[in-house]
């Protein structure tokens, strides 16, 4: 038998993962991806011709991301995102996201959300709350993980 076989390992879970599965349990996700996803890097150059005017050049949209749910072609998310997991589903848009760091990915979604269209309707620094196009959104993010649940109004 290989060393260390039937010992019992107990791991204690971080703050920030316990807050990721409960959003995730929450959202009623279904479908997972086989693995992270990143968005492809852009090297400089303009925007892509499909982007939308609401995706600024430093963005990413849904729709571009693979989603059919959810405001696909306004909400946009910075290039280089990393997914640990996501669900795309008529009542339940989710993404548990490890890339960016939580701080940026909020940063980002501040700066991008009221000039694509949406009302940031609550910020309470680490989690905030948003509407638009039909849905409203959640984030909560902490350290180098962070989720965002978008659900239909």
């Amino acid at each position: 038998m290989p060393p260390g076989y039937g010992r019992r390992v107990q791991l204690r879970p971080t703050a920030a993962a316990v807050a990721v599965v409960l959003v995730i349990m929450l959202s009623g996700c279904g479908s997972v991806p086989d693995g992270p996803r990143t968005t492809p890097t852009l090297s400089g150059g303009p925007a892509s011709p499909t982007a939308s005017p609401s995706i600024p050049l430093d963005g990413v949209s849904l729709k571009a991301l693979g989603f059919e749910h959810g405001p696909v072609d306004r909400l946009s998310l910075p290039r280089g995102l990393s997914l640990t997991t996501s669900a795309d589903q008529p009542s339940a848009v989710t993404l548990v996201i490890s890339r960016p760091a939580a701080a940026e990915l909020a940063d980002y979604l501040r700066r991008t959300l009221p000039p694509a269209g949406f009302k940031i309707d609550s910020d309470l620094g680490e989690t905030f709350t948003f509407t638009g196009f039909g849905w409203t959104g959640s984030f909560t993010g902490s350290g180098s993980s962070s989720a965002l649940v978008l659900r239909p109004l």
